[in-house]
């Protein structure tokens, strides 16, 4: 999943799923908001994917956007509606634990408006 959103357009309009399939630790939505990929976290949003869908540590794609520093991301799945109050298996809420690691003022005040 690196960006490629034609390619995936094409898998998906022939029938590829959308979400994690079963013999993966990552979701396609969650690899894309980890990378930055806009575009393509956009159709696969689109396309229904699970906003909430948590990969092998536990993170969703939130907080993989939120970790990584991806604002755009993250505003994008919190516009469509993605849990800001879930915690993962380390208890770790969504918007707040994954933006700890991030040391810009821009990040940590955007966590904190969202967490409200």
């Amino acid at each position: 999943m690196d960006g490629h959103v034609q390619v995936a357009k094409l898998l998906l309009d022939h029938g590829a799923d959308v979400n994690m399939p079963p013999d993966s630790y990552e979701s396609p939505l969650t690899l894309s908001a980890c990378g930055g990929h806009f575009e393509l976290a956009s159709l696969l949003i689109e396309r229904g994917a699970n906003l909430e869908e948590v990969n092998d540590e536990g993170y969703t794609p939130l907080m993989e956007a939120s970790r990584e520093g991806h604002d755009d991301i993250v505003n994008l799945l919190i516009s469509k509606g993605t849990c800001l109050d879930c915690s993962n298996k380390n208890k770790i809420k969504s918007i707040l634990g994954a933006s700890v690691n991030r040391t810009t003022e821009e990040a940590q005040e955007t966590a904190c408006k969202c967490s409200v």
